[in-house]
């Protein structure tokens, strides 16, 4: 009884691991960077970069095939990003002048053509995020000191074109990382703004400097931002990212400038609720966070600049430590952007840049207080 035990918590023990596995082929013509994910509901999904922008998507477990990678752009990315709705993906980039976008089927096919979204200024258009609801896109993206917004349906079509989110202002409040999650209707939009000069001064691990903010307002479904939601959720706070838990919004970043993961969540009317909160597991020394939901606790990926090693952890709402995604660094990467997360159903993924290839490391939570690792095929 004692050794069966004994080899269950072994079990366990390895299990919580999870499988480190390349999601992208081996590269043929430079190495693979900057990766945005989406899991769908039987596959995933990948946007990154090599001397062009590529895109692909394989079932759950498996890995992109070579003659499945999709080359929708000559022209490498500089911010790319990824959602899913139902079983098929929207992936979104900018690179020099033009912001584009298509969707790809569960058949790991471009199920549209890439489309022309917006022109911009290629210094003052740095980050793009992009959002799904039920049935539709709502697609983000900075020019200096404002930010606009289109609506998509799903076939990638233009419903509602150009609105300003933010009107900006002066010349010295720059938007920078956006983020954008849905309640299933609405959604909210956050971001930072700083005196930092993103496409002069970007943020590697940390930041030029402390100088940042982070806020959030409420977005219709149809595009329309509700200006009295606009909030100013920190001082000395970048690099945000958010979620939608079926009850509340939950806001997080890195505070500034030594390091440290924090939240606060945010209602569905787009008021702030509750005070901030500290997750045990994310210390001093900690940046860039990527947060997702899997049905029982926040997912949250993060940077530590000591030794750059990029770390998970499960937390409660309330900031306390579930347990740690995977046991120890999950990889040694050079920024926050080296990483992306996704979640579908109880269904965590990992994907970050490695060897010069995209790697992934999938877990499954639907054990409370466990996580077990979902083995490749």
């Amino acid at each position: 009884m004692v050794a069966i035990m004994h080899n269950s918590l072994i079990f366990l023990i390895l299990a919580a691991l999870g499988p480190a596995t390349p999601l992208t082929p081996p590269p043929t013509s430079g190495g693979h960077l900057m990766p945005a994910l989406a899991l769908t509901a039987t596959g995933t999904s990948v946007i990154w970069h090599d001397d062009a922008t590529r895109a692909g998507r394989a079932a759950a477990g498996q890995a992109i095939a070579s003659d499945a990678v999709l080359t929708p752009d000559p022209t490498p990315y500089r911010d790319a990003a990824a959602v899913s709705l139902g079983d098929e993906s929207y992936v979104t980039w900018v690179e020099n002048d033009w912001i584009y976008g298509f969707v790809i089927g569960n058949d790991g096919q471009a199920r549209t053509s890439p489309r022309l979204l917006a022109m911009v200024d290629s210094r003052h258009t740095q980050r793009i995020a992009v959002g799904a609801n039920r049935d539709r896109y709502l697609f983000v993206w900075g020019i200096w000191t404002k930010m606009l917004a289109i609506v998509l349906d799903k076939d990638g079509n233009v419903l509602v074109g150009d609105t300003q989110l933010i009107p900006g202002g002066g010349i010295d409040r720059a938007v920078d990382k956006i983020a954008v999650a849905s309640d299933g209707t609405d959604y909210l939009v956050v971001w930072e703004e700083s005196s930092d000069v993103p496409w002069l001064t970007p943020c590697g691990i940390t930041c030029p400097s402390a100088d940042r903010t982070v806020h959030s307002i409420k977005v219709t479904a149809d595009g329309q931002p509700k200006p009295e939601t606009e909030t100013e959720l920190a001082v000395g706070g970048g690099m945000p990212d958010v979620v939608w838990n079926g009850t509340d919004y939950l806001v997080v970043w890195t505070t500034l400038a030594g390091g440290g993961i924090v939240g606060r969540h945010v209602g569905r009317d787009g008021q702030p609720a509750g005070s901030v909160v500290t997750f045990a597991g994310a210390g001093p020394g900690d940046f860039g966070p990527h947060v997702v939901w899997d049905g029982s606790g926040y997912d949250i990926g993060f940077v530590r600049l000591e030794g750059q090693q990029l770390r998970a952890i499960r937390s409660n709402g309330d900031g306390t430590l579930i347990g740690p995604l995977f046991e120890g660094p999950i990889a040694v990467i050079g920024w926050p952007r080296s990483f992306s997360m996704s979640a579908q159903g109880k269904t965590v993924a990992v994907a970050y840049e490695a060897d010069g290839r995209i790697w992934i490391r999938r877990a499954n939570t639907e054990v409370p207080g466990r996580v077990r690792a979902s083995r490749p095929h």
